[in-house]
């Protein structure tokens, strides 16, 4: 599977998109990982632990269900892949929206790469480019959802 089709696999996995940061600064401080437009479902939060400490919280619906409130907020603790089952140390968290996270960052670099490179091409008025009329102006479109345009 290409680095593409992960991706792809895993924003299907997890909750559904888009995401914001939301909540209350205070006198909650009950900020979080939520979805916009979805009944504001929670993606990423923090349980309290001890008296100075907190742990992660990711959202995870029940499977075969449609979205909504079909789900419930594990720890990390409760998701986290040991490196060996006889150590505490942990090499991931087997949940789909921390999983998306770190995929998200680390592709990156390449996506912004490839942006980079659409822009270059669809400034261009080669005509070889204009035989690619469609797909260009789908480039265009893409770009500009990319840069908050909505017009």
């Amino acid at each position: 599977m290409s680095k593409s089709e992960d991706l792809r696999a895993l924003v299907s996995e997890a909750t559904v998109l888009p995401w914001r940061w939301h909540g209350q600064a205070s006198p909650h401080h009950e900020i979080g990982l939520r979805t916009v437009g979805h009944g504001v479902l929670y993606v990423m939060g923090a349980k309290r632990l001890g008296m100075q400490g907190a742990e992660f919280t990711f959202w995870r619906r029940k499977p075969d269900e449609a979205w909504g409130w079909n789900g419930e907020m594990e720890t990390a603790s409760k998701a986290a892949v040991r490196e060996v089952p006889y150590r505490n140390d942990i090499v991931d968290i087997d949940n789909p929206n921390a999983q998306l996270i770190v995929a998200a960052v680390n592709a990156l670099p390449a996506l912004l790469d490839i942006v980079e490179a659409a822009r270059v091409i669809t400034s261009r008025k080669d005509p070889t480019i204009e035989e690619l009329a469609q797909p260009i102006d789908d480039l265009r479109y893409t770009l500009s959802r990319l840069d908050g345009d909505t017009g």
